[in-house]
């Protein structure tokens, strides 16, 4: 085209709202293109919108010109720009909507449409007609090849449509998807509206105001792939995005080693801003964190994975980071660019030390646990082992903990725990002057319980000396808020190599002489010995014996009569615990009583006695035997039972009992552990209809005043008086004092144990009234019981 001089164009003010247009849509076409960098698409709508452009420019600058001549090559510059609007326009719609591989082909036609319309509107003189001279300035006349261009334009303008209503009705349909396909839809269409620019050609004087929808279209479609990110994923545009939302802090070094690209989670993890990084080196503050042969591997393009580093940002916060590097090369050449991430670690560091304290240390006192005083000890054993010495392993029990949990509750028992455990670390040091302090250890295995291990004594003595600090450290009081809280400790010692060659078996005897020292009477310490093993071990059996001895029906009543001692009349019967095991045998009562008692176990067999012998009353009754009271001894773990008194009323209803035939023993011990609960409870107990009784009276403690407040029938003698009546004026003294004591009270008074006929004769001389032992009935189980009962009533009929 040659150049015109500027005397060819005049002012025109219809023509500048056309060419204010043309930068518009090129500007957005610029900017989609950048900002879509790499995409595919982008580059397609940048095309578009300089070929909208073109048009604009082409027929804003004819409308300009005052020759026809001047303003001819104009004209063709805007056909040639609107020829490609209708093969870019689907290629953009064909890109969005990805329709069947196997019609790209029409896509194909329309370019090759598009291209040779182009041709003839740039290079055909006969394409264009005269141009017509209008108001507003000259206008391109067309032809009957315009109608052509116009038709195959709506043919392609068609097929977009169709394509964006695929989009928008495809398999994945959602309704953001419809949402986009519709607006993108409406703005193509809208653009379709400045088809109206072609009518001035053929001769109609109406003005071409096709700029304004098309000029709307364009800011409507550039919005929408803005709004729906419709344009490709490309490497650029997902390394970009990757960029910013990875959560790890990325940098990128030149080969000079200055930074040029930074993210903003590192920003955040480094707390600098990106002006003090971008263009300098790496801040001293990580540098400094790397040793020469690290910088000097880096430089010679060795990757660096996951190193931990401690960096301390400017405010003091002091952070873990993992730190990597890798190199950028362009082939086989030099390093070109070093891609360095920071992690922030500091969290995941402080939650794996926090399970590695879990792991060996006790979250209350913060001494070693099980495992971790375990492996130390193992560690000793080996060491004294070489240097032929000896380790000692103390093993402490609080002794009546669980009463301070009860009363003052479980914070309380919590800090008196962690107390005791700031003087045991104290105590154990300061007991053995002289030696290091990897020489003892001290763990808390649980609850109340708590070890020690001493290592390289020469002498058993040592264990003891630190056994006594112990004991006087742990008894000291402890002020608790406003309670001063005084306990004492149980502790067993084992020593290496005499009682074991492993801390398991160290443990296990430690164990055990603590059990000792507890039956001993507690606050003291024993050392293990294999006699008291022995009588663990059997401990150990009969519990785990007496655990199933419910289940296999191995546990028994016998009962054993009880008579007035001036006519032989059958007054009572008392029920008493057998087991006959078939592994251990026939256990006596006081031997696995007193174990059913510190287990707990008493409690489930306790009912079970209570049911069976209620039962056995009622079938005796049923069968017209004379039986008086049933008696059953209630234990002290069973009185201490909230629900002692619900137990016994399930038992009568179950059994159809009435209470007045059931008598319930207790001992002096248990009715004076808590006066309001025994008060309480032995009043319901008598509201209730039922016998109760004082079982071996004498040999405990008791306070005549309580005694004469509580709602009790009757005092029986223990048997260890009955059994010396004869031998022992003493004794002959106490039983008298007890009967007579009993007739003031107005209480019954039972003799146990009588098994000669002295003993009758004195407790009848002293006015016992009634008595019970084997010079009369030894215990018996219930069927030959009632064959007794049944022979005892014949012999006291008239």
């Amino acid at each position: 085209m040659e150049w015109v001089a500027p005397a060819s164009y005049a002012l025109n003010l219809h023509a500048l709202p056309v060419l204010a247009c043309a930068p518009l849509v090129v500007a957005l076409g610029l900017f989609m293109l950048a900002r879509e960098r790499g995409s595919p698409v982008g580059v397609v709508y940048f095309l578009l919108m300089l070929a909208i452009g073109a048009w604009f420019v082409g027929i804003g600058v004819g409308y300009l010109a005052l020759e026809v001549e001047t303003a001819r090559p104009w004209h063709r510059l805007a056909h040639v720009g609107v020829s490609f609007i209708p093969a870019l326009a689907l290629h953009f719609a064909w890109s969005f909507a990805r329709p069947d591989a196997r019609r790209r082909w029409q896509l194909a036609a329309v370019w090759a449409g598009s291209g040779a319309f182009a041709v003839l509107g740039a290079a055909s003189s006969w394409y264009y007609g005269e141009p017509h001279r209008y108001p507003w300035g000259l206008y391109p006349g067309f032809t009957v090849y315009g109608v052509a261009f116009l038709v195959f334009f709506a043919a392609t303008f068609v097929r977009l449509f169709s394509l964006l209503r695929r989009a928008g009705r495809g398999l994945h349909r959602t309704v953001t998807a419809i949402r986009r396909a519709r607006l993108l839809a409406m703005a193509f269409a809208v653009g379709c509206l400045g088809s109206v620019d072609f009518v001035p050609g053929y001769g109609v004087a109406i003005y071409p105001f096709g700029y304004v929808p098309v000029a709307v279209s364009v800011v409507i479609a550039t919005y929408i792939i803005v709004r729906y990110r419709l344009l490709d994923v490309t490497a650029e545009l997902a390394a970009r995005q990757i960029l910013e939302t990875i959560n790890d802090g990325l940098f990128v070094l030149d080969q000079d080693g200055y930074i040029r690209v930074v993210n903003d989670t590192l920003l955040e993890i480094i707390g600098e801003p990106r002006e003090a990084l971008i263009g300098r080196r790496i801040p001293r503050a990580l540098r400094q964190l790397l040793t020469p042969a690290e910088l000097a591997s880096i430089r010679a393009g060795v990757p660096m994975h996951n190193r931990e580093i401690e960096y301390r940002r400017r405010d003091g916060t002091l952070l873990t980071l993992s730190f990597a590097m890798s190199v950028l090369r362009t082939g086989t050449s030099d390093p070109v660019a070093y891609v360095c991430v920071l992690r922030d670690i500091s969290e995941q560091k402080r939650t794996e030390s926090r399970i590695r304290f879990l792991a060996y240390y006790d979250n209350l006192t913060s001494l070693p646990n099980r495992q971790q005083f375990e492996e130390q000890v193992r560690r000793a054993l080996v060491r004294a082992a070489h240097a032929q010495r000896m380790v000692a392993l103390l093993f402490l029990d609080i002794d009546h903990f669980k009463r301070v949990n009860d009363t003052l509750g479980h914070m309380h028992g919590d800090a008196l725990l962690q107390a005791i455990a700031g003087r045991l670390v104290g105590c154990i040091r300061k007991a053995r002057p002289g030696a290091p302090e990897d020489s003892a250890v001290i763990a808390r295995l649980g609850g109340d319980e708590f070890i020690a291990a001493l290592y390289d004594l020469e002498s058993q003595d040592d264990a003891a000396r630190v056994a006594e600090r112990v004991l006087a450290a742990v008894s000291e009081p402890v002020r608790l808020d406003a309670h001063e809280v005084s306990v004492t400790a149980s502790l067993g010692i084992s020593i290496y190599p005499y009682d074991g060659n492993d801390v398991e078996a160290l443990m296990k005897h430690a164990d055990a002489a603590m059990y000792q020292a507890k039956e001993a009477g507690r606050n003291s310490f024993f050392f293990y010995d294999r006699a008291m093993n022995a009588t663990m071990l059997n401990r150990l059996a009969i519990e785990a014996r007496l655990r199933k001895a419910l289940e296999n029906g191995s546990l028994s009543l016998h009962y054993q009569p009880q008579l007035a001692l001036h006519d032989n009349e059958v007054q009572g019967v008392e029920a008493l615990l057998r087991w006959n095991d078939p592994e251990l045998g026939t256990v006596a009562p006081e031997s696995f009583i007193p174990i059913a008692e510190d287990t707990g176990l008493i409690l489930p067999i306790g009912e079970w006695v209570l049911r069976t012998a209620c039962a056995q009353a009622r079938a005796w009754l049923d069968a017209g035997i004379p039986l008086g009271r049933i008696a059953v001894n209630i234990s002290g773990r069973q009185f201490r039972d909230r629900d002692l008194v619900a137990r016994v009323r399930a038992a009568l209803a179950a059994a159809r009992l009435e209470p007045r035939y059931l008598e319930l023993e207790l001992t002096e011990s248990v009715v004076m552990q808590d006066a309001l609960h025994t008060r309480r409870t032995l009043a319901a107990l008598k509201a209730m209809g039922v016998h109760l009784s004082i079982d071996d009276f004498g040999t405990g403690y008791s306070s005549l005043s309580y005694l004469r407040s509580f709602p009790i029938d009757t005092l029986k003698i223990d048997r260890s008086f009955v059994r010396d009546i004869a031998a022992d004026a003493d004794t002959e003294a106490i039983v008298s004092a007890i009967i007579a004591m009993a007739r003031s009270l107005k209480l019954g008074v039972v003799g146990e144990g009588v098994e000669t006929e002295a003993q009758r004769a004195f407790l009848l001389a002293h006015g016992c009234k009634r008595v019970q032992g084997f010079l009369y009935c030894e215990p018996l189980p219930p069927s030959e019981l009632e064959s007794w009962l049944r022979a005892q009533a014949m012999r006291a009929a008239p």
